[in-house]
């Protein structure tokens, strides 16, 4: 090998030169060994350097550097010495050992500054540097050959490579110089356009879009306007796009291909043409250019992204199989850079199809693979912990529990504070409550969910089923003391009646103090010394098993005694029956509480056929009001329809009064109707005035009612229905002030809010909304406070708090925020039009699309396609108008 072919020298095997590399070792073990201070004068330099130079050529590297550097060591002066300096780092460099390159180098500046080598030497220490991820000193180094051999052919090349470097050490302002040097002091360089490239990047990364389109023009007048790099031109149109100037961007785009076809830009031009297209709405065309570009292209980035905009289209026509084929598709091309959001894709193509296990693998690699590093984005970790609840979900679908719970934890390790944390961790709790049937450990985990996340919009519904685990253990005395904190704490919680509902279920059906009921045992025994007659002791032995709940007993009891019906007086026989028909009904109540749907019914069944006998009775009124009673609560429930329902209970207003006097239970059956008529999807307003009568004679005639608080709510609810918002506003104001503490009452403060916003008091709506969100954060109600500000805000024109609202409201209910219904699409469009308010036509354009693409009401759809084409239009991009 000759010395002054050192650069761009390739690898090469030494196979064919081992007999040479023999006869050389050969010829230096001829030479006469000397002591160690005579070696320097006897041993021949020549010889030494050509060994050294066989041992280079013949690829030899490590051996090569090492014979070399003692080359050197050995003969200093000799002329030879810069270049055995020079190769042995080149051959650290070709082994990528660039610290020992580095030093090599550094050496021979130091050592022989006038080498003829020192200019390549110099210039392969910023390399090296570049190499070791040191870029600030690689820029450095870069420039310094630059300014102390600025006629050397590599100094264009070292300015540039010195901007790169800069890029990549976060230096965008410095880099930008570098390159503005190279045009202008390098203008016939190859590197010119290749800074110029740089150049336009730089500034459409930054957002500098006209200075990008100026960078541009000033090529066009350097080269001419067809420069010999297409790359101009595609970012020309690049640049088009994302000033939203789409149709300049499609005549470009258009212009590539037609000129410069079968070229990596002309395929590159296709994929930006598809996403225009399926950003239009026109997937039919978006899906032609997207199967063009696959044809032509070879880019494995590009074309992983055009399977997934397939992809997507086909998801959007809920084609699922063949969207799960597209985005196997991308993962085939294998792109590092993708592969997470490849991954997330399959997993929703496959849970759309239900394929849980493709999912499944999916989502499981997805979670493995992540390396959220401080190069990772938001963008990316959301990605990956929505991956995991995703993964959950699908596991817990399949019925694999024990693994949703080591997921669970591998996520609390991988985030501390993760966004999903509140979520996971009830998760948690819930299978071991609902699929493993662990309620130790359930009761556990929920206890730790509340006291970690007080402010979930979950709580509530944990305090719930931690009291419901308590039931399901037997411990029914601490269960009713849960279910009590429950409506103490969230009295406007969502579980609020279910959760009443089980309070009186248990109280009803489980004997809670054993030793009481011997005690009741005891003295009625003494009670039943005093009664002659058999039949008498019999049912008040009835009774007591009756009040003692065991309900088996106290049936068995009273069909024994109706047994012999034909010898008891009228009164008893009355007695026993509606005896027996109360025990049927709790007995229904119970296989209520246990959920045994099919012995309830035939229990109510029972009672009804036992309470028909005591109805039309004479001789007991107490009792017959009591049964006449039960049997309107069980006609009531078992009624068919609604509206079946609503006349049985009407009949009960009517004829209750007139049957007795004072009539018990009329408040229960005047809130019952109330609930009917403003639940009726039919409602008139005569239905919704005759549920205000009911409501103010329920507030009148029964103040202490347990339904005083509901029937005042149901009252202003009747008003407003009914258009009268003034008498509306005021029962509204008079509920809040008399029922502080009622579950109506978020629902209240935001029906107040409405009106007050009406009337024009923007304050008094605010305050009423921001109380509603804070006070009462675990109920559903909260959320819609949350989209009533925004739309205050709106409507009052502040679009910066809009535009603050609507974000946060889709950030912090996620699960609401896809457009699957029509509220959440008109969320999304009152978000786009108050980005357009504020002028980021960038952001109401990408809104307006994604309104076109998933909204399903076509008025929404054309609105948003009317505005998109406005913007288009305001920007001058008519052909992009029209095509709206």
């Amino acid at each position: 090998m000759q010395i002054s072919n050192f650069s761009g020298r390739q690898n090469r095997t030494s196979g064919s030169r081992i007999p040479a590399l023999v006869l050389g070792v050969l010829i230096l073990l001829s030479v006469p060994v000397k002591p160690p201070e005579s070696w320097a004068q006897l041993a021949n330099p020549e010889q030494e350097f050509i060994f050294a130079q066989k041992l280079y050529d013949d690829n030899l590297l490590k051996l090569a550097a090492e014979q070399f550097r003692e080359f050197v060591k050995k003969f200093p002066n000799d002329p030879r010495a810069d270049s055995a300096l020079f190769l042995s780092g080149e051959s650290y460099f070709q082994l990528s050992d660039f610290k020992a390159a580095f030093d090599r180098y550094k050496e021979l500046e130091i050592s022989y500054p006038r080498s003829a080598h020192l200019a390549q030497g110099q210039f392969r220490m910023a390399q090296c540097q570049e190499e070791l991820g040191d870029f600030l000193s690689a820029a450095h180094l870069y420039r310094s050959f630059q300014l102390s051999h600025p006629t050397e052919a590599r100094a264009p090349e070292a300015l540039l490579r010195a901007g790169k470097a800069l890029l990549r050490a976060g230096r965008p302002n410095k880099a930008l110089s570098a390159f503005r040097d190279v045009t202008r002091l390098y203008p016939d360089s190859p590197e010119r356009m290749a800074a110029h490239l740089e150049i336009i990047k730089l500034h459409e990364s930054a957002g500098r879009y006209d200075d990008a389109l100026n960078e541009i023009d000033a090529v066009f007048r350097a080269f001419g306007p067809e420069p010999n790099d297409v790359r101009v031109h595609l970012l020309r149109a690049q640049i088009l796009e994302r000033m939203g100037e789409f149709d300049a961007a499609e005549k470009a785009y258009q212009q590539i291909i037609l000129k410069h076809d079968g070229s990596a830009a002309s395929a590159a031009a296709l994929f930006r043409l598809g996403k225009l297209s399926q950003a239009r709405g026109d997937l039919d065309a978006a899906g032609q250019f997207y199967d063009k570009f696959l044809d032509a292209s070879h880019d494995p980035e590009l074309r992983a992204k055009a399977y997934l905009g397939r992809g997507d289209i086909f998801l959007l026509q809920e084609e699922f199989a063949q969207a799960l084929e597209s985005y196997k598709s991308a993962a085939a091309e294998n792109v590092p850079g993708l592969r997470q959001a490849i991954r997330s894709k399959l997993a929703s193509a496959a849970l759309r199809l239900g394929d849980l296990e493709t999912a499944i693998a999916q989502l499981s690699a997805l979670v493995s693979e992540a390396r959220l590093d401080s190069s990772a984005t938001s963008s990316d970790k959301r990605r990956v912990e929505q991956a995991y609840v995703d993964l959950v979900d699908a596991l817990l679908q399949a019925g694999r529990g024990n693994e949703a719970l080591q997921v669970i934890a591998r996520y609390g390790h991988a985030f501390p504070d993760g966004e999903r944390q509140a979520d996971l961790a009830f998760r948690r709790a819930r299978i071991f409550d609902q699929s493993l049937h662990d309620y130790s450990r359930a009761l556990r985990a929920y206890d730790e969910f509340q006291e970690k996340f007080s402010t979930s919009p979950l709580v509530d519904e944990s305090q719930m089923r931690l009291a419901r685990c308590y039931e399901k253990l037997g411990e029914f005395s601490v269960a009713l003391k849960e279910y009590a904190r429950y409506e103490r704490r969230y009295p406007a919680g969502d579980e609020i009646e279910e959760v009443k509902l089980r309070r009186r279920l248990i109280a009803a059906t489980v004997p809670l103090e054993p030793q009481s009921g011997i005690e009741r045992i005891g003295k009625l025994l003494q009670g039943l010394g005093e009664t002659n007659r058999a039949e008498s002791r019999a049912l008040q032995w009835g009774k007591l098993y009756l009040d003692v709940k065991d309900f088996v007993a106290a049936e068995r009891q009273f069909k024994q005694i109706l047994a012999h019906a034909d010898t008891l007086d009228a009164a008893l026989k009355q007695e026993a029956y509606f005896e027996l028909g109360r025990t049927f009904f709790k007995l229904a109540q119970q296989a209520e509480l246990q959920g045994q749907r099919e012995k309830q019914h035939a229990f109510l069944d029972s009672a009804r056929v036992s309470l028909a006998f005591v109805k039309d009775s004479l001789e007991t009124p107490e009792i017959r009001e009591e049964a006449l009673w039960l049997l309107a609560q069980i006609d009531a429930s078992q009624e068919e329809n609604a509206q079946a329902s609503y006349a049985r209970l009407l009949q009960s207003l009517q004829t209750w009064p007139q049957a007795f006097s004072p009539a018990k239970h009329l408040d229960y059956v005047l809130i019952r109707l109330a609930r009917a008529v403003l639940s009726d999807t039919t409602e008139t307003p005569q239905k919704l005035r005759e549920a205000q009568t009911y409501c103010e004679r329920l507030v009148n005639e029964y103040p202490d009612s347990p339904f005083a608080a509901e029937a005042s709510f149901r009252r202003a609810t009747a008003f407003h229905r009914l258009g009268q918002d003034s008498t509306a506003l005021a029962a509204f104001s008079a509920f809040v002030d008399a029922y502080p503490a009622s579950r109506f009452l978020p629902e209240a403060l935001l029906l107040r809010a409405r009106l007050l916003k009406k009337s024009g008091d923007w304050e008094a709506a605010t305050r009423d909304l921001e109380a509603v969100r804070s006070r009462f954060f675990y109920s559903r109600f909260a959320a819609r406070a949350q989209r009533e500000l925004a739309d205050l805000h709106y409507e009052h024109g502040d679009f910066q708090s809009a535009v603050h609202d609507y974000e946060t409201y889709l950030k912090r209910h996620s699960a609401e925020a896809g457009l699957g219904t029509s509220q959440t699409a008109a969320l999304w469009f009152r978000l786009a039009q108050a980005y357009e308010h504020l002028h980021d036509d960038r952001r109401a354009l990408a809104t307006y699309v994604r309104v076109i693409f998933q909204a399903k009401e076509r008025k929404m759809v054309d609105e948003a396609r009317l505005a998109v084409a406005r913007i288009a239009q305001r920007r001058g991009e008519t052909s992009f108008a029209k095509a709206y």
